[in-house]
């Protein structure tokens, strides 16, 4: 009888432990989204490691193409064995808090703007420079060049966070409820909603408009009840969003460059092996790539569909306003260069000249 109860329970150790080796002793790594935001049906494997990456705006909008290049090439060049989640709306919150987060480590990745990167340090508030780049082309080899690379470092110190590429949100735009923003003039008392940036509202003051700092899940509402009158975004924003039922024109000014990097938090990029670092920096260059592409595209429908369907009187600064404006923030220019940097300035504005 003790010979038959050794071996039974010989036998039900055997069992336990061939249940507990079949078991994903990872856990359950769950589902990326795709674009339409369902559950793809690429499923992660055993082992692999999910990464969550958050986006301001839904599926399809301007830095969705981006994120989604990234996403499916970190996937296939790494055979799943790092996957992305990417979450829509600010589902994690507003875009410091998200930058705060990837700091901290609690969010893995995020393509957003750079608006409240100088919150972290005063050197990233070079763009919020107006008229300090000449054009996209300008803008982007800048940003893939030294001066680049230079903010990087000088973010990741500051915020703890990896800049793995750049992408961007273009140039903003002003949509405008009621009034028109036709002269440098029109902006006197102009109440324009602002990120959380001291050089914006510096600048906006400085062309007499009203800055009001707002969280953007609360500028359409606003705009509704006339708490603001406008604000600055990027045009494609405007098609995306729906403005166009609430606002009735869009100037162009071209003042003031929105780059919108592929960040990381930079313990989780550390964790990481040298292999999979690798993976993550070549999938963001192809997003990267991809995403500007996608921006160049849907500025040009969404110009055209907001002229047309949307019903928006299409409003552009002469060289002559953009001028006047710019004379008129010359004291912006005089407060933050010694702040950002002399030299790093310089080194942009001395680009010009090739673009």
């Amino acid at each position: 009888m003790k010979k038959l109860l050794f071996l039974l329970t010989l036998l039900l150790v055997f069992v336990l432990a061939a249940c507990g080796l079949s078991g994903n002793t990872d856990g359950d790594a769950g589902s990326s989204e795709n674009t339409d935001g369902e559950s793809s049906n690429k499923t992660s494997t055993k082992g692999s490691i999910v990464l969550n990456m958050s986006l301001p705006e839904g599926p399809g909008t301007k830095n969705d193409a981006g994120a989604q290049a990234f996403k499916s090439k970190l996937e296939e060049i790494t055979n799943n064995e790092l996957t992305v989640k990417i979450h829509y709306s600010n589902a994690f919150g507003g875009e410091r808090e998200v930058y705060e987060m990837m700091g901290q480590n609690t969010l893995e990745l995020a393509l957003q703007s750079s608006g409240p990167m100088g919150v972290f340090d005063k050197k990233m508030y070079i763009f919020d420079l107006p008229y300090l780049f000449k054009n996209s082309a300008h803008a982007r080899a800048t940003l893939d060049g030294e001066v680049g690379e230079e903010l990087a470092k000088t973010f990741e110190e500051a915020a703890n966070v990896k800049i793995l590429s750049w992408v961007e949100n273009g140039f903003v735009v002003i949509g405008s409820s009621g009034k028109k923003i036709e002269k440098v003039e029109d902006l006197k008392g102009y109440k324009i909603r602002v990120q959380e940036s001291e050089v914006q509202i510096d600048t906006w003051k400085a062309v007499n408009a009203i800055p009001t700092p707002m969280a953007w899940p609360e500028v359409y509402t606003s705009l509704q009840q006339g708490v603001i009158d406008g604000h600055d975004q990027a045009l494609m924003v405007l098609e995306t969003g729906g403005f166009d039922d609430i606002q009735d024109s869009v100037t162009i000014l071209d003042a003031r460059f929105v780059a919108a990097p592929i960040s990381m938090s930079l313990d989780k990029f550390n964790s990481l092996s040298e292999e999979h670092q690798a993976a993550l920096l070549e999938a963001a260059e192809y997003g990267k790539e991809q995403g500007r592409i996608k921006i160049d595209e849907m500025y040009a429908s969404s110009k055209k569909y907001l002229g047309t369907e949307g019903g928006m009187e299409i409003i552009e600064f002469s060289d002559e306003e953009k001028q006047k404006y710019l004379d008129q923030v010359q004291d912006v220019y005089a407060k933050w260069t010694s702040v950002i940097g002399e030299d790093l300035i310089k080194k942009v504005q001395d680009a010009r000249d090739e673009y």
